[in-house]
């Protein structure tokens, strides 16, 4: 395993055999260079995306890590049409799919003109999430009036790195994007693998009840949803539109009976494990295709498709729910009930539940990622009131 950060759950697994230190994303120029510097000396190594910032830079340098890594990578025009949400509006539409509606201002005479056609609240978000520091995902502005304040104090709360910005000079003007309430309350997931011709497709869907913060955070709580065909349908138009193929991950908001388009992560996911509890083992699907086994992929799919989907089953970062509902109780952003519903939760799914990181057979990662949560609630106190105990 090859991370910049020390406190990495997944760096002290037992099943990891051997720690490299690696650059900080945030230098993504020395990044590439000591990969590429690490597959002269060991060559034939699969490489896999497992994040925003490196899906880009291994499609960027494809033809580059192509001559000491087996990959499965789609050209970067693909992942950049997918990760860039200006691009994926334009991509979904031809195919059928719909997303909530944005709007790019130009500058800040377009800023005052839009604004003032809106409804609000509306949402700030970055076009891209790529290479973008310290990733602040978004937000919330419940007035016109606020507008341009907010839009200014966005732009200058991260910095997307030059590596991004020489590809795309335009990237680093926030947009706005309707927001709707109902993502609070559930978004439905897609997620799962396809190959290049868009023909051997696999998805498992499954819904996000629970993130932090919950008007715009990461997935905290996950239960089983059934598959929507007419949706992977779109889907895998959409990915042969614009050449795309391997794992994916793609969440909507559902709208009375639309089902809107949020992002499309085209590369591993945080919640991986509950799709392979589920049988769908995508690491082995991934790795199959880069080495060119495609005869044991296709067997490998057929037999994942056969698999009971239980829908019973669910996944949580546990650690994550239960600071969060100890903090909450405590401030009184929760209320007892609310507490208590969680709690049921939990029990009800005793059995059936995919945690994110603890393993009884391997222990380590989950004291880890303890540790690492602690850590940075310490270094930034302010952070933690205000996402984990105030929820905002």
């Amino acid at each position: 395993m090859a991370e910049a950060r020390w406190l990495a759950s997944g760096n002290w697994s037992r099943y990891v055999s051997r720690r490299l230190k690696a650059p900080s994303l945030e230098r993504p120029k020395q990044f590439i260079e000591w990969l590429l510097d690490f597959g002269k000396r060991e060559p034939g190594r699969v490489l896999y995306p497992t994040s925003d910032d490196v899906a880009f830079l291994y499609a960027r340098h494809r033809d580059e890590l192509a001559r000491y890594f087996q990959l499965y990578q789609p050209p970067v025009e693909a992942i950049y049409a997918l990760l860039n949400k200006q691009r994926l509006t334009r991509a979904a539409a031809a195919v059928g799919l719909e997303m909530p509606p944005s709007w790019l201002p130009r500058d800040d005479a377009d800023l005052a003109q839009i604004g003032a056609s809106l409804s609000f609240p509306v949402l700030i978000k970055p076009q891209t999430q790529i290479l973008y520091f310290p990733h602040p995902k978004g937000m919330l502005v419940t007035e016109l009036k606020d507008l341009a304040a907010a839009y200014e104090t966005f732009s200058k709360r991260a910095r997307h790195a030059d590596e991004l910005l020489s590809f795309d000079p335009m990237a680093h003007r926030p947009l706005l994007q309707a927001f709707y309430p109902g993502a609070r309350r559930g978004i439905y997931n897609l997620s799962g693998f396809v190959d290049e011709s868009g023909e051997l497709m696999i998805a498992r869907a499954s819904r996000k009840v629970l993130q932090r913060p919950r008007k715009l955070g990461i997935g905290v709580c996950f239960e089983w949803a059934p598959v929507r065909p007419e949706l992977v349908e779109q889907l895998a138009a959409l990915c042969r539109d614009i050449g795309y193929y391997g794992v994916f991950e793609v969440e909507f908001i559902e709208q009375d009976e639309r089902a809107l388009l949020l992002d499309f992560n085209p590369r591993f996911y945080g919640e991986m494990g509950f799709d392979m509890a589920r049988g769908v083992s995508l690491p082995l699907f991934a790795y199959l295709a880069a080495i060119g086994r495609r005869e044991e992929l296709r067997r490998a799919i057929e037999k994942a498709r056969i698999q009971p989907d239980v829908p019973t089953q669910a996944y949580c970062h546990r650690f994550m729910l239960e600071v969060g509902l100890w903090a909450q109780q405590l401030s009184g952003t929760l209320s007892r009930s609310e507490v208590s519903q969680w709690r049921n939760w939990l029990s009800e799914r005793r059995g059936n539940l995919v945690d994110a990181v603890h393993d009884p057979q391997d222990r380590f990662p989950g004291l880890v990622e303890v540790a690492s949560h602690v850590y940075a609630y310490a270094r930034h106190p302010r952070a933690f009131m205000h996402q984990v105990v105030l929820d905002r």
